[in-house]
C-alpha cells in the first residue's frame, strides 16, 4: 500500500465518520423532542454529548488529509480550493 492510498482511505474513513457523528447527533435531537420522561431525556442527552467527541478527530483527520492530497495533486492552483478558505465576514444588524 502507497503512502498515496492510505492517505486517501484515511481521508475517506474521516469522512463517512463525520456523516456517522452528524447522523447521531440528528437522531439525537430528534428523538430529545419526543422525549416524554426525564430518562428518556437524560438518555438522548448522552448520545448527544458522544457526537462532538467523534467530530473533532475525523473533521481534523479530513482536513488534513485532504490539504496533503491537494497538495500532491496541486490542487490549491484550482479557484475553488483557495476560494473555500476565505472567510466571508457576516454582520448582523439589529
Amino acid at each position: 500500500m502507497t503512502l498515496y492510498a492510505l492517505i486517501l482511505f484515511i481521508h475517506l474513513t474521516a469522512a463517512l465518520t463525520l456523516f456517522l457523528a452528524f447522523g447521531i447527533e440528528w437522531a439525537a435531537i430528534s428523538f430529545l423532542g419526543k422525549a416524554s420522561t426525564p430518562e428518556e431525556a437524560a438518555h438522548w442527552l448522552r448520545l448527544a454529548k458522544l457526537a462532538p467527541i467523534i467530530n473533532g478527530p475525523a473533521l481534523l483527520l479530513a482536513i488534513l488529509s485532504g490539504g496533503y492530497l491537494a497538495s500532491l495533486i496541486s490542487a490549491f492552483k484550482q479557484g475553488w480550493i483557495p476560494a473555500s478558505f476565505i472567510e466571508s465576514p457576516v454582520t448582523l444588524s439589529m
